[in-house]
Parts: structure tokens; sequence; C-alpha cells
């Protein structure tokens, strides 16, 4: 089977007669390994909750691991569970968010919401937002919570499943289930994670201080013995006192015994 099986805590919750495609409880999927063994079905799963161990966790949790595709899968629902979780997409989300107003001529006096299904939004201002927003987290409905301002961000993305919509928004989601199961199955596109995040915080009023004469000044070279001569590498201003030392052995006097009083001695070498 690889035609589109939709998932459901409870029959009533999306009866047969609403969709074209087969529907099936959360509780069948788990229980009968074998009921999708010829085939790679395409499950959209509408349990009523994608909290952590519930029966929808476990559907989407288990599809995966059987091979099958799913909507949502485990790792959308668990992005979806804490803001600081999706917050690395805020910053794509937004900007097509802002384009979309600007485009609309749109600015909200205060908070607004507005729901997105299957990459559809329930506001046709907001259609390439929603089209992203789906690439981005890959769940049937989302509710998207918009705090205004000049910059409009936002302010919270949660799911919401098909028995906590209102009587308008539950046939919208019905028709656009029913688009979404028309097209093909597609991947979401992959997004490059940043390596490196760096942030700078620059005062423009404050004002630097001036690097001191003393630091930018050439040092004066310290004057040396002329009968010195220095090794190579050593400046003046490092070893002003250092002086060479011969590992050669100094000639000897012609008239005087080497050992005698009057005999010439070696430099100190240290």
């Amino acid at each position: 089977m690889t035609g589109w099986v939709i998932l459901v805590d409870q029959p009533k919750d999306l009866p047969n007669a609403d969709t074209p495609h087969k529907v099936i409880t959360t509780s069948e999927y788990l229980a009968r390994p074998k009921l999708f063994d010829i085939g790679r079905p395409k499950l959209v799963n509408l349990s009523r909750s994608y909290a952590y161990q519930s029966k929808g966790y476990y559907a989407s949790l288990l599809a995966e691991a059987r091979g099958h595709r799913i909507v949502p899968t485990v790792e959308t629902m668990l992005e979806l569970r804490e803001a600081k979780l999706y917050e690395h997409a805020l910053p794509d989300l937004e900007d097509e968010l802002n384009k979309c107003a600007r485009k609309a001529d749109f600015q909200p006096e205060g908070e607004f919401r507005f729901l997105v299904c299957f990459g559809i939004s329930h506001d046709a201002r907001f259609d390439s937002f929603g089209r992203l927003l789906f690439d981005w987290f890959r769940c049937p409905a989302l509710e998207i919570t918009i705090e205004p301002g000049r910059w409009l961000s936002i302010d919270r993305i949660r799911p919401r499943t098909i028995t906590r919509l209102a009587n308008g928004e539950a046939s919208f989601f019905r028709d656009c289930l029913h688009l979404h199961t028309r097209r093909e199955w597609r991947d979401p596109k992959a997004r490059s994670v940043a390596k490196y995040d760096l942030a700078v915080l620059h005062d423009p009023n404050e004002k630097i201080p001036r690097s001191p004469r003393s630091s930018i000044s050439p040092a004066s070279p310290r004057s040396s013995p002329s009968t010195s001569s220095r090794s190579p590498g050593a400046s003046s201003t490092s070893w002003p006192n250092t002086t060479a030392c011969s590992s050669a052995r100094p000639p000897r006097s012609t008239t005087t015994p080497t050992g005698s009083p009057g005999a010439p001695g070696r430099r100190a070498c240290r």
C-alpha cells in the first residue's frame, strides 16, 4: 500500500465519509505491525495530542522505524514543544511574515492569530509565509500568534489538533487536507546549520580613548661599547650589555709561555 492513510485517536475525529483515504486509529497502527508490510504508505497523524509519550508521539516514532512517511515527524513534535527549540527558524519566518504584511499594507493594532493548515494560510495575505512555515515544520495544523509593532514578531507557534478547531476552521482544515493529499509527497528542503554564531555589541555614542604616543613611537636604540660584537638575532635594545663570546682559542704569545703569569687569558663565557 502506497496511498495516504489518516491516523486518528477516535473514528469520530475524522469519519471515513469525510475523506477518500483510509482512516485507522492510532491504537490499530501501533498494535498491528504487519498492517502495511507491502508498500510504503504516506501517513497523516491527526492524533489528539503530540505530547511526549502520547499515542500520537509513539505512532510517528513507530512510523519512522517502519520506514513509512509520516506528518508530523517526532522531530517536529519535539521542536514545537518550547519556543527556544524552534527559535532558530524565527529569523527566516519573520522576514517572510513582514514581507507579506508590507505587501498587503497590513499593520495590526494588537496581538492577532491565524491558522496554517498543510502550508495554506487561513488568512490569504500570508500565503507565502504559510508555505515557508510548513516547509520548516511539517505539521497538519499550526496556530501562529503575532505581536504587533513596526516589525511583526512571532510570539508563539503551536500545533492545533482537529478536535480543537472551530466550525469554520474544521471545514477549512478538511479542504486543505484534500488539497495536500492530491499532491505528490515532497521532502522538506535541506537547510544548512550555521557553524558559528557571533554577536558583537557596539555603542555608536561611546568615545574610544586614543592610544598613548609612547605605545606607537619607535623605541630609541641603546648605545653599547664599540668593542663588543652582538650575536645574530640580538638587538641593542633587548641585549644592551651583551659582548661577544668567542669559542675559538685565543692566540698565544710568541714570547710568553702559556700558563705563565703574562699569558693572555680567555674571556669568560656565560
